[in-house]
């Protein structure tokens, strides 16, 4: 894979403030429905981290937190943590994906994701995600061949389909394929 190539307009989801699709949705798990911060451990309805061995949450949590502060050791200390009790687990996974492009490892973020899908293959989280590394380095023909794939299979809840057609928009862009574009983003 080759680093992101310069000069490209950044799409939206690689500003500065973005982070991955997954991670914006897990902070979003962490509010209430008026969209205020719960406390630690903070379950609500949307959050697919509910039902999860309280360990593991916590650990999650700790890493989720970490990732935030930018101190990716403490990451890797609550991941390895959180392996030792199901290294399996989807959330699990996201976070192992999320660290790996953190730490600019496309190769090993790609196979988080890969086993994410295994693991929960009616979840299109893990396509996003790879379509987001793809994207971030240099591959949009292959980040816009999983999202179209991804759109042709079993219909998508509508949150899940607006970020995969926003992906696509970009792909499209950084293709250079101004009619994609626009098709996915108008």
């Amino acid at each position: 894979m080759r680093g992101r190539a310069e000069g490209l307009t950044p799409c939206l989801y690689q500003s500065g403030e973005a982070r991955s699709i997954g991670a914006r949705r897990h902070a979003r798990a962490r509010q209430d429905p008026l969209g205020r911060e719960g406390p630690p451990g903070y379950s609500s309805a949307m959050n697919d981290d509910a039902g999860l061995d309280p360990e593991l949450e916590r650990l999650l949590d700790d890493a989720w937190d970490a990732l935030e502060d930018g101190d990716l050791r403490a990451v890797r200390r609550a991941l390895r943590a959180a392996r030792d009790l199901d290294a399996a687990d989807p959330a699990v996974l996201e976070v192992e994906a999320v660290l790996a492009r953190e730490q600019d490892e496309p190769e090993r973020a790609l196979d988080a994701y890969h086993r994410w899908s295994e693991a929960d293959p009616d979840d299109p989280e893990p396509w996003l995600g790879s379509a987001e590394v793809y994207l971030d380095f240099g591959e949009p023909g292959e980040a816009a061949r999983l999202l179209r794939e991804l759109l042709a299979g079993p219909p998508l809840d509508p949150l899940d389909e607006a970020d995969a057609r926003h992906l696509l928009g970009c792909a499209c862009e950084e293709k250079g394929d101004a009619k994609g574009m626009a098709k996915e983003w108008l």
